[in-house]
């Protein structure tokens, strides 16, 4: 179950797939500056959307391992191996790219929103 941070729930055990109290969002998902300071803007949307980017081509989330904690301490600090070592092979350049400035740490260095984003991505087809 994804919410992408829209919605939260109540009286549920801890998990890192639904929106958690504290910073709104999806653990999984949640960009560096949200964490950080508590901002959320298009750019932290482009940030998840790095995330499920990322998950469709290597088959899991750029971040995963460990307690909730350390999951949005990944998110926050941790630099982002490039999906295709995570894999061990080869993806096409133009898309890595994309994805990896996606998940920029620095908000000023990802797209500027999701259409930006779509944009680069049909340019890249």
């Amino acid at each position: 179950m994804f919410d992408f941070g829209l919605a939260k729930l109540t009286q549920e055990p801890e998990s890192r797939e639904l929106t958690c109290d504290g910073p709104v969002g999806t653990p999984l998902y949640m960009a560096p500056e949200t964490l950080r300071h508590g901002t959320v803007s298009t750019r932290s949307d482009v940030y998840a959307l790095g995330c499920l980017l990322y998950e469709m081509l290597a088959g899991c989330p750029p971040f995963e391992n460990g307690s909730l904690l350390a999951l949005l301490e990944q998110h926050r600090d941790h630099p982002v191996t490039p999906p295709s070592i995570k894999i061990g092979r080869e993806l096409p350049f133009a898309l890595e790219a994309i994805v990896m400035r996606c998940l920029a740490k620095d908000p000023d260095d990802r797209y500027g929103d999701a259409r930006e984003l779509g944009s680069e991505l049909t340019s890249a087809a």
